[in-house]
């Protein structure tokens, strides 16, 4: 009697694991990926908030500097493109804004009339930042070798208009792109992701890899910038020439004016 009594309990026993087990698997593999998803999501939003950050920052970063370059041009002693009336000017804007090394005005035959620093005068008919500001162009971003420090550099400029609104010559600042990128650098997406900044001709701004950057490589083949040029926004998976996975977030923006 007692031999059955064990019997049936062992049988209600596994009976009982036999329903209970599927149960409790199917909980834990549902908790399991309702967990896994929670996770991406929060993931994905500080992403999100990351690149937010980045965009406001380097937004307000250009826009800034977009700003005091415009309103030093509207000074009057800039529109008479006198050297000695133009070149105290420009010294002091490089005083109020460390990460310019160069600003400058240019005539319309791309030579120059003042300078900031103590170098010689340069011809810069050739740069596209001077021929689109005199053409009209209201501001002009440019990634090149600068003439004056022979590294990596974004200029800006803009064409310099007297009372009449006609053009009488135009003015720029340059500021290099290491200093950008470590402005960039400084707002890493979480622990491992990186951010950068590419310019409308695909060339890499600001970037965590200084070598990218100092060597003004296009960047128009990779994944991420073929997808942005393509119109894709938000989130976006990719993978690499080396088979390695990713995600980030997609976003383009304007400068005043650009």
């Amino acid at each position: 009697m007692m031999m059955i009594r064990i019997l049936l309990q062992t049988r209600l026993t596994l009976l009982t694991l036999a329903i209970v087990m599927p149960l409790i698997i199917f909980l834990a593999i549902f908790l399991m990926h309702e967990a896994s998803e929670q996770i991406e999501h929060e993931t994905n939003e500080k992403i999100q908030f990351a690149h937010e950050a980045l965009a406001v920052h380097t937004q307000t970063w250009l826009s800034l500097n977009v700003a005091s370059l415009h309103q030093l041009l509207l000074h009057p002693d800039m529109v008479r493109m006198e050297r000695s009336k133009q070149e105290p000017l420009l010294r002091n804007m490089i005083l109020a804004h460390p990460h310019m090394y160069l600003a400058s005005t240019v005539n319309l035959q791309g030579d120059n009339v003042a300078r900031s620093d103590n170098e010689g005068m340069k011809a810069y008919g050739d740069r596209d930042w001077f021929q689109q500001a005199r053409a009209g162009s209201p501001v002009v971003f440019q990634s090149l070798i600068g003439r004056t420090s022979a590294e990596p550099a974004l200029v800006v400029s803009m064409p310099i208009r007297n009372a009449a609104g006609d053009i009488v010559g135009v003015g720029m600042f340059a500021s290099t792109l290491v200093n950008l990128s470590d402005q960039v650098e400084a707002l890493r997406l979480l622990e491992t992701g990186f951010a950068y900044v590419i310019d409308q001709h695909n060339m890499a701004v600001a970037h965590p890899d200084l070598d990218t950057v100092q060597g003004l490589y296009d960047l128009s083949d990779t994944p991420p910038v073929v997808a942005l040029r393509q119109g894709h926004q938000g989130l976006y998976q990719f993978t690499d020439e080396h088979g390695r996975h990713g995600g980030l977030t997609l976003a383009r923006w304007r400068t005043v004016g650009a």
